[in-house]
């Protein structure tokens, strides 16, 4: 796991994990069983009870909840954006049949009720859930040169997911819909979208067109400014899918950024009208 403020506490706290990386590679905290272990029993010992205990972890308040008996609305309250997610399809929802346009607004999209949201399950339309790694591109997303087959997807942005904060429950709500919708993951095309798209319980991966990587990949591709510096600082990301059994498509693409030492990220693959397609996982 990423060595952010909790990881940093547990560790010195409790002994817990093993830090790895240095000045060239981002800082990780190694996790064993015999870590896990030896943190229940320092828990237990500490009075903070059991954590494989499902009452180890209670079901919080929303701030309104709270507020029908404390002073205090915020304190021990679930976060606000406990059970949102920024959603939206292309062009129109389609719910019960009937399609309901966009306001003609430029929109990132809606901050929904993820739970309402999956309950409609049948009476959705829709054709596909695609989670988009990146924030700025939920406003663009009429720009893609998308494959026929998500013009009618909805778009879920996977929110952020900083060490000390998660303001959304994107992942939770994209894998409650497998058996619903088919889940396809879009993320930059390097290293680590890759294991995103592998970790996330996508089922296909939206990438760059396969005839299009060797001039996509090119060092001189449209000319752009500036060292490829993302091929170089995932190195650790490109290490553990070498090291995996990987499906083809994955394969394949790690193999072609390997070859040419680059990578592009989905702003890139907007801005410059690369097509898209779908590969399974």
């Amino acid at each position: 796991m990423a060595f952010g403020a909790l990881a940093s506490r547990l560790h010195r706290d409790y002994g817990f994990g093993e830090v790895r990386g240095d000045g060239r590679a981002r800082a990780r905290l190694h996790i064993s069983r015999d870590h896990l272990s030896a943190l229940r029993q320092e828990l237990r010992r500490d009075g903070l009870g059991d954590p494989c205990e499902p009452a180890f972890v209670g079901e919080g308040l929303s701030r309104i909840q709270q507020a029908q008996t404390q002073a205090d609305e915020k304190g021990g309250a679930q976060a606000v954006t406990e059970e949102l997610v920024l959603c939206r399809p292309l062009t129109h929802w389609h719910i019960d049949d009937t399609p309901l346009a966009l306001p003609p607004l430029m929109q990132a999209g809606q901050l929904l009720n993820w739970p309402s949201l999956q309950q409609l399950g049948q009476r959705l339309g829709h054709t596909h859930l695609v989670l988009v790694e990146n924030l700025a591109l939920m406003a663009e997303l009429h720009r893609l040169n998308l494959p026929d087959s998500l013009n009618q997807a909805l778009f879920l942005y996977r929110g952020d997911v900083a060490a000390d904060r998660q303001v959304s429950r994107a992942y939770q709500c994209f894998r409650a819909f497998k058996g619903q919708l088919p889940l396809v993951y879009f993320g930059d095309f390097d290293p680590a979208g890759l294991e995103i798209g592998l970790g996330c319980g996508a089922e296909q991966l939206l990438l760059p067109a396969r005839s299009l990587w060797p001039a996509l990949l090119s060092a001189d591709w449209q000319g752009l400014k500036g060292p490829e510096t993302r091929w170089f600082e995932q190195r650790a990301q490109a290490q553990r899918l070498h090291d995996s059994q990987l499906p083809d498509s994955v394969k394949q693409a790690l193999l072609a950024m390997d070859r040419h030492k680059q990578t592009r990220t989905q702003e890139h693959l907007l801005a410059h009208d690369v097509a898209l397609e779908l590969r399974a996982l």
